[in-house]
């Protein structure tokens, strides 16, 4: 079963996408086809399994290849909250090494 569901908002955290069937993304890209891009925020139209569950979005709609729209693989992709949650917390601990890197080594002034 996929972790997301339809209608929730995810964030794209890799975007090197490859066809499983067979096709380049040169190809892809020729035809008319759109990527979604490492950082994009997306909201699920459709999840389906073929091989690994897969995503389709409201904001990326293409073309049909044999017969049916491709997806992108779920695990290219985060929830926003759990996305948020992430950068908050990295942001919070790159803030609080930055005030102890600077209690431990003051900076001192030239006269």
């Amino acid at each position: 079963m996929s972790r997301f569901k339809v209608g929730q908002k995810v964030v794209c955290i890799a975007d090197n996408f490859v066809s499983t069937l067979g096709y380049s993304k040169e190809f892809y890209l020729k035809h008319g086809y759109v990527f979604p891009q490492e950082g994009d925020i997306l909201t699920i139209r459709d999840i389906f399994f073929s091989e690994v569950w897969r995503l389709r979005f409201e904001e990326v709609v293409n073309p049909k290849a044999e017969n049916h729209e491709p997806g992108f693989a779920e695990y290219k992709f985060a929830p926003i909250e759990e996305y948020t949650d992430s950068v908050s917390i990295a942001q919070s601990l790159v803030r609080e090494l930055t005030e102890t890197d600077k209690a431990k080594n003051p900076v001192k002034e030239l006269v």
